[in-house]
C-alpha cells in the first residue's frame, strides 16, 4: 500500500482545522454571551441602569443560545417595569424572552409579568389566556398565589365575583399568610358581600379581622363589616364599629357622616317603637 498523496490530505486537515476553529468560535462567544450577561447581573446590583442594559442587549446580540437570549430579555423587561414603568415596553421585551425560553420556573415567571403587563394595558384577555397556561404546581406557593390572585383580580374587575372568590380561596390554599394570602382572605369577605350573602360575608370579614386585627386592610375591612350589620339591622355593632374607625380610617370626615346617619336611623326606629338589636337572619360575627 502507498503513502497518500500530500494533496489528498489537504482537503481533510483543512476540514479538521475548520470544524475546531468553529467549535472554538462557539464556545467563545458562548462564552462572551454568558460574560455579558453576569456583568449585566452585577451592574444592575449596583442600580447602573445603562450599563446592565447595555450588558444585556450585548449579550443578546453575541448569544448563540436561545436561554441565553431569554434570561437577557427577561432582565429587560423588568427593568422596563420596575424603574422606566413602561408596561408596553416591558411586555415587549417578555414576549421576546418567551420565544427565546423552552420551558421551566423562569418561562412560568416571564409568562406572569407578560400577563401582569397586558393587564395594565387594558388586555385582559389576553392576560387571562397566558395565566391559564401557566403550570402553577410547578412553582413555589408565594407565585403560584400571585398567579391565582392576579386571576382573582381580573375577575374581580370583570364583576364576576364568584369565579374570583373560587380564585382568592386558591391564593389562601396556596399562601395561608403573608400580605399575598392576608389580601385574599380580606377579598374573599367582599366577594361574598358582592353575592349578596351577607351572612358569610359577615362570618369572612369578622375571621379576618380576628386574625389580622392591624391589617392594612383593617380599616377597610371594619367599614365594610359596619355596612352589613347596618343593612342587617345590627344598628349598634354598627355604630361601635364606625366608632373604632374614627381614629384609624384615612378619611374620618367620612366616619363621622356615616356615624351621624346611623344616629339618625337609630333615632327613627327608636321614635318608631323598633328595637335596634339584632334582627332574625342577621350576619354572624364569626
Amino acid at each position: 500500500m502507498g503513502l497518500p498523496r500530500p494533496d489528498s490530505c489537504l482537503p481533510r486537515l483543512s476540514w479538521a482545522v475548520f470544524l475546531v476553529l468553529l467549535v472554538v468560535q462557539g464556545g467563545c462567544s458562548k462564552n462572551r454571551a454568558e460574560q455579558k450577561y453576569d456583568q449585566g447581573m452585577i451592574a444592575l446590583e449596583h442600580l447602573d441602569l445603562a450599563g446592565a442594559r447595555e450588558d444585556f442587549s450585548e449579550a443578546i446580540a453575541k448569544s448563540p443560545i436561545a436561554r441565553i437570549r431569554g434570561k437577557a430579555y427577561f432582565r429587560l423587561g423588568r427593568m422596563d417595569d420596575l424603574y422606566q414603568n413602561d408596561p408596553l415596553q416591558a411586555s415587549q421585551d417578555y414576549m421576546k424572552a418567551l420565544e427565546n425560553l423552552q420551558g421551566g420556573a423562569i418561562r412560568q415567571k416571564v409568562s406572569f409579568f407578560l400577563a401582569r403587563d397586558l393587564d395594565r394595558l387594558s388586555r385582559s384577555d389576553q392576560a387571562l389566556e397566558i395565566l391559564e397556561k401557566i403550570d402553577s404546581d410547578s412553582l413555589d406557593s408565594e407565585f403560584q398565589g400571585r398567579v391565582y390572585l392576579l386571576m382573582a383580580r381580573i375577575y374581580e374587575h370583570r364583576e364576576n365575583y364568584l369565579d374570583a372568590s373560587k380564585f382568592y380561596k386558591k391564593v389562601v390554599r396556596a399562601v395561608p399568610d403573608g400580605f399575598t394570602g392576608e389580601k385574599a382572605r380580606y377579598k374573599l369577605g367582599l366577594m361574598e358581600s358582592f353575592l349578596g350573602n351577607s351572612s358569610g360575608a359577615s362570618i369572612r370579614l369578622t375571621a379576618f379581622l380576628k386574625r389580622y386585627p392591624d391589617s392594612t386592610f383593617a380599616s377597610v375591612a371594619r367599614l365594610n363589616l359596619a355596612s352589613i350589620d347596618e343593612k342587617d339591622g345590627q344598628y349598634q355593632k354598627a355604630l361601635d364599629l364606625l366608632t373604632v374607625l374614627l381614629s384609624t380610617y384615612p378619611n374620618p370626615a367620612l366616619i363621622n357622616s356615616k356615624i351621624m346617619e346611623l344616629k339618625k336611623k337609630m333615632d327613627s326606629h327608636a321614635s318608631g317603637g323598633q328595637q335596634t338589636g339584632a334582627s332574625p337572619g342577621s350576619g354572624a360575627s364569626g
